[in-house]
């Protein structure tokens, strides 16, 4: 079993230290590999919470990770820092993630993770199309393995190995025998795709890691397939792969959901408080016999968050099952940056059937208002407030009080029933008479066909793309 332990900055080591030594920022480079030692983490520049949780799924069984936490920031948490807009107090900032990650880290009892699928239950001896989705420890490397070795005793080659980084593909290798390895090609998707190989099997590792259209690209190119994915470590693509890829490639694939861990114990301290931290333990459930009529549309706050734990976990489920953008950062996000309004949807049992969050974009300076006009000038934050200031050239749209949405969320089995209609129309009614609601999105018609139906009017529209994956940027406000 592991145990994350909270330490004190003297019992951090002289060096090989997470947070000093190495830098936060960079945790993907060691995404794949096995650390054998304790681990030590410092949080003193900053906890970064997608770090946290990538670096914790690379210790292996039997070892601890010990980490060293302020116990405040006298100069504004980092974390936050980084988020907040120009110009605001970061004494407005809470400290509940923090201090509801100490305190789970200190109770003995957790709200155990619903197990979808149990290891032991898997058949992966099939040539059937299967798709292991799961944590790190899962086993989902190990069973794609373990894949590799039946199709190869069915005389099934030569068989592909793809993978975006080398570490996965020098991990697989080991997995394997000397003799079976003349039978397997170990390619980059780039690679894979651009030659043209005859390979009658092909296995992907870390999926979420590689682009959408390579991913359906590679699979178009080699029909008979089975591939495994983590969900930390690659924030937003492990979500888009779950909400729009996964639907395109599963018709004639099984999905496989692993939740009870592989390598580690049931009981394991660290993967248990990680759960209940980052709200994993939550899975999405409502029910469906609810009338709209007994349906509650009401403000939360933060401190109410902190305080409920079924709340926030039923809040994080949903928005992690409507959006694609979701990182492990974003329950510390949702907790503790102020001017956010949250206005939930929740019936007479106290389930969350819709969410809004709102952000508060407050006036700029009127030098910093020409200086955004210009292009000169980019402060952070005030996404709204500076797309308008930009695009129309009008520096009235600085000098007022903007709400952006950032989020809104309906459970799919209320949608179309006015769940986020009544959910804006809420949100309206909590803002000052003064204050612009707004939203930014990526264009496509049936958004811009809610937007619309709900009182709102294009300011701009971008004329291209943002990327591959989304539409034209647009800028709506509510008339």
């Amino acid at each position: 079993m592991r145990k994350l332990i909270l330490i004190e900055k003297n019992d951090l080591p002289k060096k090989e230290v997470f947070g000093r030594d190495f830098k936060l920022e960079n945790y993907r480079k060691i995404l794949g590999i096995n650390y054998s030692q304790d681990i030590y983490y410092s949080a003193e520049q900053g906890l970064n919470p997608n770090a946290l949780l990538a670096i914790a799924g690379t210790l292996i069984d039997g070892k601890n990770f010990h980490l060293y936490l302020p116990k405040s920031y006298p100069q504004g948490d980092p974390d936050l820092l980084k988020k907040l807009d120009y110009l605001i107090d970061f004494q407005l900032c809470n400290n509940f993630f923090n201090q509801r990650l100490e305190n789970i880290i200190q109770q003995e009892n957790f709200i155990r993770a619903e197990t979808k699928s149990s290891i032991q239950e898997i058949n992966i001896k099939t040539e059937q199309s299967q798709c292991l989705i799961g944590c790190r420890g899962a086993g989902k490397s190990t069973l794609l393995a373990e894949k590799a070795k039946y199709l190869l005793d069915k005389n099934i080659y030569p068989l592909l190995i793809v993978a975006s980084f080398n570490k996965n593909l020098a991990n697989f290798r080991l997995q394997l025998e000397n003799s079976q390895l003349s039978k397997l090609f170990f390619l980059p998707p780039d690679e894979a795709i651009r030659r043209n190989l005859n390979a009658k099997y092909m296995l992907i590792d870390e999926a979420a890691a590689i682009a959408p259209l390579q991913l359906l690209e590679l699979i178009r190119k080699y029909p008979n397939y089975s591939l495994a994915t983590s969900l930390e470590g690659y924030e937003g693509s492990a979500n888009y792969f779950l909400i729009k890829t996964l639907p395109q490639i599963s018709k004639n694939a099984e999905v496989i959901y692993l939740s009870e861990s592989y390598r580690f114990s049931n009981e394991d301290h660290l993967a248990s408080c990680l759960n209940a931290i980052f709200c994993r333990n939550y899975h999405y459930k409502i029910d469906t016999n609810t009338s709209i009529e007994e349906i509650n549309f009401r403000p939360v706050n933060q401190k109410e968050l902190f305080e409920n734990e079924y709340l926030l976990g039923q809040i994080v489920a949903l928005l992690s099952k409507a959006h694609y953008r979701n990182r492990p950062e974003d329950v510390k996000f949702l907790l503790d940056i102020p001017l956010q309004i949250l206005v939930v949807a929740e019936n007479k049992l106290g389930q969350i059937i819709g969410i809004c969050q709102t952000k508060i974009e407050t006036p700029l300076p009127e030098e910093l208002i020409s200086a955004v006009i210009s292009g000169l000038s980019r402060p952070r934050g005030r996404i709204l407030m500076q797309q308008l200031l930009f695009n129309t050239k009008n520096p009235a749209w600085g000098k007022i009080q903007i709400a952006r949405v950032c989020r809104i969320a309906v459970a799919e089995e209320f949608r179309r029933q006015k769940i986020g209609a009544n959910l804006i129309k809420k949100t309206r009614e909590i803002l000052p008479d003064n204050c612009q609601l707004g939203v930014i999105y990526s264009f496509n018609e049936e958004v811009q066909s809610f937007w619309l139906g709900n009182n709102f009017r294009q300011i701009w529209k971008s004329n291209q793309a943002r990327s591959r994956n989304l539409g034209e940027s647009c800028v709506l406000l509510q008339n």
